[in-house]
């Protein structure tokens, strides 16, 4: 009978401090979380096909920044195999041939407490 007890005890000890463990590593991950919400910023991509070289896109990042979030890194994902990271608004780019292309935008704003990433998809046709 004491046997049983004791292992009652035990068993609750174990499930308390399975409690307090997890409780804590969970209040760490809260305290670390980033707001990545963007609110009002306002995103938008402009690809403008030049007038005289063919083939060739400029391709415009245009955003309304929001406190504290400053644009750290643009990765330009053309569509057609090639890429370019700039930490800039705008870039060029010269397209081999004539076709439908899905251009992969991924940003990176650096905030308060670090970095908040996503992406943005954009339709080019080259004639």
């Amino acid at each position: 009978m004491v046997e049983i007890i004791i292992m009652k005890n035990f068993i609750i000890i174990v499930i308390v401090g399975t409690f307090f463990i997890l409780q804590s590593s969970c209040e760490k991950a809260a305290e670390g979380a980033i707001d990545c919400v963007f609110g009002d910023l306002s995103i938008s991509i402009n690809a403008d096909l030049d007038s005289v070289t063919p083939g060739l896109m400029h391709f415009k990042f245009n955003y309304t920044p929001v406190d504290d979030m400053t644009l750290k890194e643009v990765t330009w994902n053309f569509g057609d195999g090639e890429s370019q990271i700039t930490n800039g608004e705008t870039v060029d780019h010269q397209y081999a041939g004539s076709g439908h292309y899905d251009a992969v935008i991924d940003y990176t704003f650096s905030v308060t407490d670090g970095e908040c990433n996503a992406s943005t998809t954009k339709s080019i046709n080259i004639p």
